[in-house]
């Protein structure tokens, strides 16, 4: 993700665009985000701000970034295979219960990768509660987790010469 000519890496994210989560920011102390902690299933919709008008999230020099996951009642289920040993499941269920729109989200993700060394499995689950206690007041939270296990060395067995 390159926003406003910013177009610095760093591992497995970006670094110098603020990244939100609905309303809580992704991004680390340091500017880095890594979105190889989220599914892209999980993300609804995607908000990016360029220029001063991302100023208003604070100093940023490549930008902001809001991605905003469901605000109505869904139900969905997804599985998919590919090639390289790709399997990607998810299940995301949202609703609307009284005053608290709920949503839960569920993700496995795993690949061989086409390059040797890039394997990748992931595990995440998600949780949300938006809370209206009055007119103008909603109280949010959210819990995430994801369990990232890369292959990112490769092992070499040294034997023994017996010779």
């Amino acid at each position: 993700m390159s926003l406003r000519g910013s177009t610095l890496r760093s591992p497995f994210g970006v670094r110098n665009v603020k990244v939100y989560l609905d309303d809580f920011i992704l991004s680390d102390a340091s500017g880095n985000t890594y979105f190889n902690v989220i599914s892209p299933e999980l993300i609804d919709r995607m908000e990016i701000y360029k220029g001063s008008e991302s100023g208003d999230y604070g100093a940023v020099t490549g930008g902001t970034v809001l991605l905003k996951t469901k605000s109505s009642d869904h139900l969905s289920a997804n599985l998919s295979t590919g090639s390289y040993g790709t399997f990607n499941q998810s299940f995301d269920f949202s609703k609307q219960i009284g005053k608290h729109f709920f949503e839960a989200f569920q993700n496995y993700y795993q690949t061989d990768s086409y390059r040797e060394q890039s394997k990748v499995k992931r595990k995440q689950i998600f949780i949300k509660d938006n809370f209206q206690y009055s007119e103008k007041g909603i109280l949010k939270g959210m819990i995430m987790y994801s369990d990232l296990d890369y292959q990112n060395s490769r092992r070499i067995d040294f034997g023994t010469d017996e010779s």
